[in-house]
C-alpha cells in the first residue's frame, strides 16, 4: 500500500511565509477527510489553534477559512515524505516506510523569509524531525543535541541563515496517551484537571505559547 502525498505540489511552499508548520505525511485513505487539506483527517491541528486563537480563526473550520488564516499570518504547510508503504492501514508514523522524502524542502526554505519551523513531530521513528534530517538533510545520525530538545536552529551552513525550530506534540489525539505519561505534563495536570479532555486542553495552551507571534505582530 502506497501513498502518495497530495498536498506538497498542489500547495507549495509560500516564500514569502515567516513560519512553516512541517509533518510527515497524511493518512493513505483521504476520502473521508473532513478537509482536502494538510492535516483534513480529523482536522486535530486545525481545531487546536483555533481553540488557542479563536478572535484569529473563523468558524467554521473550513479549508477557505484555514487558506484564509495561513496567508493573513504568514504561515505555510510542508511535510517530510513525498510516499511512503505502510506496514498496516494505520496513520502512525511508525508504521510508515519511506519511499520518497521531499528533497525540494531544502531550497525552499532556503530561499524563503521563513524564521521558524515548526515539527508536528519529533525524534521518534519516522518522526518528522528524525526525517528531515536524516531523509531530508541526509545525516546519518540525528544529532543527539537534536534529538535531546524541543527547539534549537537548523544548520547555518545549509540554510545560510538562522533558522529557528520547535517541536510541537503531534495534534492527532492518538498522540494523548503517550503525553499523559511525560513528566512536563504530569507537572502541570491539576491546572486542567477540569477540563473535559485535559490532555488536549494542555495542548492547546502549548499550541498557543508556541506561535505566540500571532497575537504580538
Amino acid at each position: 500500500m502506497t501513498t502518495h502525498h497530495r498536498y506538497l505540489d498542489r500547495h507549495p511552499v509560500n516564500p514569502s511565509a515567516r513560519a512553516i508548520i512541517i509533518g510527515t505525511i497524511h493518512p493513505h485513505d483521504y476520502t473521508g477527510f473532513a478537509m482536502d487539506f494538510f492535516y483534513g483527517s480529523q482536522c486535530s491541528t486545525w481545531t487546536i489553534l483555533a481553540e488557542a486563537f479563536p478572535d484569529r480563526f473563523p468558524n467554521p473550520i473550513t479549508r477557505e477559512a484555514v487558506l484564509d488564516f495561513l496567508t493573513t499570518h504568514r504561515i505555510t504547510m510542508s511535510d517530510t515524505i513525498r510516499s511512503c508503504d505502510r506496514i498496516s492501514n494505520t496513520a502512525l508514523d511508525t508504521h510508515l516506510i519511506p519511499r520518497a522524502f521531499n528533497l525540494q524542502l531544502v531550497d525552499q526554505l532556503r530561499n524563503s523569509q521563513i524564521e521558524h519551523v515548526f515539527f508536528t513531530s519529533g525524534a521518534g521513528k519516522n518522526g518528522a524531525l528524525r526525517t528531515f534530517y536524516t531523509g531530508i538533510l541526509r545525516y546519518k545520525y540525528l544529532p543527539i543535541t537534536v534529538s535531546l530538545s524541543k527547539t534549537g536552529l537548523l544548520p547555518t551552513d545549509i540554510f545560510g541563515r538562522d533558522i529557528a525550530y520547535t517541536v510541537l506534540y503531534s495534534p492527532a489525539t492518538t498522540a494523548d496517551r503517550g503525553i499523559m505519561k511525560t513528566k512536563a505534563f504530569k507537572e502541570v495536570r491539576h491546572l486542567y484537571q477540569h477540563y473535559d479532555s485535559p490532555v488536549h486542553a494542555y495542548k492547546v495552551a502549548l499550541y498557543r505559547q508556541a506561535f505566540s507571534f500571532l497575537v504580538e505582530g
